[in-house]
Formats: structure tokens, sequence, C-alpha cells
């Protein structure tokens, strides 16, 4: 089965999924000398009328690496997103 290219979060709440390559997490995430990442979840917040986010996955993982890497962004995600309904509640 693919990945979803984006995921409902209820509320409004959309994420777009991407598969980039490792060379597109080395010029857009601040990583240490050497480190590479299998997924990244970027935060969009306040800052756009798009999506609330993006994941990004590494798209030479396995196909099953890609499903776990996809669930553990998910989960940064919902909780990113859930902090911020909570606060826009709040306020």
């Amino acid at each position: 089965m693919r990945l979803p290219r984006r995921v409902s979060l209820g509320g409004g709440y959309r994420v777009e999924v991407i598969l980039v390559p490792q060379s597109w997490f080395q010029q857009n995430v601040d990583l240490e000398d050497g480190e590479q990442l299998d997924g990244f979840f970027e935060n969009l917040l306040g800052r756009t009328q798009g999506p609330a986010g993006r994941i990004y996955i590494h798209k030479k993982l396995p196909h099953a690496q890609k499903w776990a890497t996809y669930w553990h962004e998910v989960m940064h995600a919902v909780h990113d997103i859930a902090a911020w309904d909570a606060h826009r509640i709040l306020t």
C-alpha cells in the first residue's frame, strides 16, 4: 500500500506528505555533519493559509521503513496541532 499524499487530522487541519531525496534534508534541516534523517515534520501553523504542516520522508527507504517513519512524523504533527489548537481555543 502506498503512503498517503495528505492527512486530514480533523478540525480543518491537514498535513501534506512528500517523498524527498536525502539531499533535501541536508539543504533544509539544521543537521550535524554527516547526520541523515529518515523523516521530518515541518510545522506551518500560523504561517500559511494552506496545510498545517508537511511530512518529508526519505524516498529511498524500504517500504516498511517509510511507513514507520510516516507514523512517527504523524505523531509529531498531532502533538504540534493539538497544542496549537488548545492555545487558539483558550485565547
